[in-house]
């Protein structure tokens, strides 16, 4: 007779005694035992019987011991929790918790767009977090790093306007060009065409625009000559093109035959041509 009988066993006979292959009469009584009751179960001989088998969860003990789990991959024990070293599982990680003890997990792998470092899930690559591992052409954009990765974040156009020339060759007449100030940083990519002419040939002057360069004025101002012909006087000015210009003496009074000309010769002016008497 079996003692202690717990309600799992008591169905566990139910079943055996239904699955028979062959019409079943038992005879089950119980009994009290000092306050304990018991299962009798009484069976007829029979050469050949079906058993019932039932298999639980893993994490269900009170089976009858029909559910082979305790050979599972050779000796299963699902109270073994050492292969569950992690208390909580990774950032960016896939991890399974040990049947009988939730708060222990075991590592699986790193989510889609992560690899494992040490004991972490780090990006890998800039696009994982929200950035790029290059600069966009005509863009200037701020480095960061992250663990071996070394991406580019808040990218933007380069202010570069006027800037329109090709870096690589010199537009006639000019000496030299500048290249956009913001294309001189290694975090931009502007290509070549980002200059402007700084300085051309003497002669010429760089264009409003800086694309070109433009012959200077060489005209004099209103009242003032290169040449004068009577003698300068006062201090010269410059043209645009930096060549000087006078004022010119005015024009000498001619005296007829025999006269002198006292602005000449006497009180710088200030008697005139003495005229002899003429018959």
């Amino acid at each position: 007779m079996i003692k202690y009988i717990t309600p799992a066993l008591y169905a566990g006979c139910l079943a055996i005694c239904i699955c028979m292959t062959e019409p079943t009469f038992a005879s089950i009584s119980l009994e009290a035992s000092d306050g304990t009751y018991g299962l009798e179960v009484q069976l007829p001989a029979y050469t050949t019987r079906q058993y019932a088998k039932s298999t639980f969860l893993p994490d269900r003990f009170d089976d009858l011991g029909l559910s082979d789990y305790s050979t599972i991959d050779g000796n299963y024990n699902p109270n073994d929790c050492s292969a569950y070293t992690l208390t909580s599982c990774p950032s960016n990680a896939s991890c399974t918790s040990c049947p009988s003890n939730k708060s222990l997990y075991k590592f699986l792998s790193c989510q889609s767009g992560y690899k494992l470092s040490g004991s972490s899930c780090v990006a890998a690559n800039c696009a994982t977090l929200g950035y790029v591992d290059y600069v966009p052409l005509g863009q200037i954009c701020t480095p960061i790093s992250s663990n071996s990765l070394n991406c580019y974040k808040d990218c933007r156009n380069v202010a570069c306007s006027g800037y329109t020339l090709d870096c690589n060759s010199l537009p006639t007449n000019a000496t030299s060009v500048t290249k956009c100030p913001e294309c001189t940083s290694d975090n931009a990519n502007c290509g070549d065409n980002v200059c402007k002419i700084d300085e051309c040939e003497p002669g010429y002057k760089v264009s409003d625009n800086g694309t070109f360069c433009e012959a200077m004025d060489d005209t004099c101002p209103e009242g003032y000559y290169k040449d004068c012909e009577t003698g300068t006087q006062g201090d010269p000015v410059l043209t645009e093109a930096g060549n000087k210009c006078y004022q010119c003496k005015p024009q000498v009074q001619e005296c007829p035959a025999g006269q002198l000309n006292l602005d000449t010769y006497w009180c710088d002016g200030a008697l005139r041509c003495l005229l002899p008497q003429i018959n």
